[in-house]
């Protein structure tokens, strides 16, 4: 996988799979070589948030929150997944 292109089409695969352990993982290897990609962190903390580590995810997000670069043109989607993020979270209180 040497293009972004690449690992955003398996991180939107994993998403829709569900596989939140796979998602992180790929973030995180990612990461290490383009550490502060504020898309890449939003997905890493998407997959905190199915695997139900929500109080460890709500700070990250609070975090890209308050990151300028995540405003940024070159952070398509991120308004949106953000708001799903918020929506998964919110609606998993109901089901409790």
């Amino acid at each position: 996988m040497s293009g972004g292109g690449d690992i955003q089409a398996l991180v939107n695969y994993y998403a829709r799979a569900g596989y939140a352990r796979h998602i992180q993982t790929v973030c995180v290897e990612v990461l290490r070589k383009r550490a502060g990609d504020p898309t890449l962190q939003f997905w890493r903390t998407f997959g905190m948030i199915l695997e139900g580590s929500y109080s460890e995810a709500i700070m990250q997000l609070e975090g890209l929150m308050g990151c300028v670069r995540c405003l940024h043109v070159g952070a398509p989607g991120l308004e949106v997944g953000f708001s799903v993020t918020l929506s998964v979270r919110l609606g998993s209180r109901g089901k409790r």
